[in-house]
């Protein structure tokens, strides 16, 4: 075959490859096939040139080179285009907002409630909610402490001077979340499954283990064959 024939068709054959070519895997095997040193189709070509006249090497060496230069630059422009999508999935977008950092922490007692509701929500108890300021009728009548109980003594609760109810009965800030189970009854038939998490207020003495306002938890679990 004639050389320049043979050069044309290989660079014609190598372009043709390198386009086809997806990804850097394929332009890998390409390029070992085209212009491998141990069985590359080029280094075939190669031997052509020694069997060449005189007068046909310097004008084959020179296309040989050229040819050589012109794959080998296709290679690299066809690998540069495939590695883009790559670099831009992976590329960091300076223009994103950063990630927000949380300050502080929950309290202690925010992390017992929340545990302590979790726990019970898991035996299917729903956590219902109160008023602090409670009238006398919830906070005893309800859960039947007569008059004389000690547990009413003005002393041992916070009764407001300036609120009453719509009667004129005084109200109390609420000594036990029990009032929340008579308000729960009030309303809602049986079955019952709920619990009560939230601030009582008893005017203790404050010291390691007591405070005017303290954390109870309570639970109602009213059904049949409970």
């Amino acid at each position: 075959m004639d050389p320049l024939a043979a050069l044309a068709e290989f660079e014609q054959a190598a372009l043709s490859a390198i386009g086809a070519a997806a990804n850097a895997s394929a332009l890998e095997q390409v390029r070992i096939e085209f212009l491998g040193k141990k069985q590359g189709r080029l280094k075939d070509l190669q031997s052509l040139l020694g069997k060449a006249t005189p007068e046909q090497r310097p004008v084959l060496g020179k296309r040989f080179n050229e040819v050589k230069d012109a794959v080998t630059a296709a290679l690299e422009a066809r690998l540069a285009a495939v590695a883009k999508p790559a670099v831009a999935a992976t590329a960091i977008d300076l223009t994103l907002p950063g990630t927000p950092l949380e300050l502080g922490r929950l309290h202690p007692i925010t992390q017992t409630v929340r545990e302590f509701q979790g726990i019970m929500a898991r035996f299917g108890f729903e956590v219902v909610d109160g008023p602090e300021l409670e009238d006398e009728w919830h906070n005893f009548d309800g859960l039947n402490i007569p008059l004389e109980h000690p547990a009413r003594d003005p002393l041992d609760n916070f009764y407001l001077a300036a609120a009453c109810t719509a009667t004129g009965e005084p109200m109390l800030l609420r000594s036990q979340t029990s009032t929340v189970q008579i308000r729960v009854m009030e309303h809602r038939p049986p079955p019952v499954r709920i619990i009560s998490v939230g601030r009582v207020y008893r005017p203790d003495d404050i010291d390691a283990t007591h405070h005017v306002m303290f954390h109870q938890m309570e639970g109602l679990m009213i059904g049949s064959d409970v």
